[in-house]
Formats: C-alpha cells, sequence, structure tokens
C-alpha cells in the first residue's frame, strides 16, 4: 500500500482519506495493539444509560452557534459536550 506524503503541517484531503480507508479490505487493517475482550469484561460491564436531556431556551453570541453549525449536524450535541467537560472540570476544584 502506498501513503501519500504530505508537508509537515498540512491535512490531508478528508474525502481522499475516506475513500482510500474505504477501499482498504478489512482483512488489511492492523488490530494486534487492541487486547481482546474476555468474559471477565463483560462480567464487569456496566451499562451507562445518558442523563436525559432537558430543553432549555438561552442566549448565545451568533459567532458562537455558527461555528458550532459550521461542523456540521448534532453542533447542540457538541455545545452541550463542551458545558458538560466545563461542569466536570470545575467541579472538580
Amino acid at each position: 500500500m502506498s501513503v501519500k506524503r504530505t508537508k509537515p503541517g498540512s491535512k490531508p484531503n478528508r474525502s481522499d482519506e475516506l475513500a482510500r480507508l474505504k477501499a482498504q479490505p478489512d482483512s488489511a487493517i492492523d488490530y494486534s495493539d487492541i487486547p481482546e475482550l474476555g468474559a471477565d469484561f463483560f462480567r464487569a460491564a456496566k451499562l451507562l444509560m445518558p442523563e436525559p436531556s432537558q430543553p432549555v431556551t438561552m442566549r448565545l453570541d451568533k459567532s458562537v452557534v455558527e461555528f458550532f453549525k459550521k461542523q456540521g449536524p448534532g453542533y447542540q450535541s457538541r455545545i452541550n459536550a463542551v458545558l458538560r467537560a466545563y461542569v466536570e472540570t470545575v467541579g472538580k476544584s
């Protein structure tokens, strides 16, 4: 398999990279660094359900909303994730 080299600091074209990965057969995937999950793992595993969300109305700067919307669908979930990270960080102090 040949890998297209890019200039240091440049990003590969996302659509080209996705096309290359889709064309790659599953047999070419290296799983050697991922341990198998045995019965002990599944016995100890716990199902964690997400908190139910609560609809709210709030005012955000237009530029903030546009920033998250430019990243595609799910912008409200991403805003929630940023706020959750803030709560978890501040809550620890």
